[in-house]
């Protein structure tokens, strides 16, 4: 059976908090430079596509459905801005790298928390096993696309 939209957001969870963990952890600023434009690359492509498969079907729903997706998609904004500073810090100041960096693995560490419980359930009663695993197909095709704009 293939893997519904659930299941390739939790994967992706798993990778990008390893990579983070690796990049904070690391000492050599090649690889931690390497590491990183990985981690934002494919931070985007995962919070574009969850808000244009996930995100978009749960607004429709309104009340609380809409209101995790909003929240998430905020949640995608903050994550987005704090990669953009660490974009900035990372050749001047180590120490604020990556103390960013820790910030960072923090926010995201809430975010996966919030949505694997509360948005996950959500989706899995407002969508069927079918219609979630279209939604999986749906979210692979739009992370591919993103990545190859970027």
């Amino acid at each position: 059976m293939p893997d519904t939209i659930l299941d390739k957001i939790k994967a992706d969870h798993r990778e990008a908090s390893a990579l983070l963990d690796e990049i904070i952890e690391t000492e050599d600023p090649k690889a931690r430079s390497e590491k990183f434009a990985t981690l934002r690359d494919e931070l985007k492509a995962h919070n574009d596509a969850e808000e244009k498969v996930l995100y978009a079907r749960m607004k429709t729903k309104g009340g609380e459905d809409e209101e995790l997706a909003l929240e998430g998609e905020e949640e995608h904004d903050v994550a987005d801005k704090v990669l953009a500073m660490l974009d900035t810090y990372k050749r001047r100041d180590t120490k604020r790298w990556t103390v960013r960096a820790k910030v960072l693995k923090e926010l995201l560490e809430h975010h996966i928390e919030e949505e694997e419980e509360d948005v996950f359930e959500h989706a899995r009663d407002l969508f069927d096993a079918a219609t979630l695993q279209k939604m999986g197909e749906e979210f692979e095709t739009a992370k591919e696309r993103i990545e190859q704009q970027q």
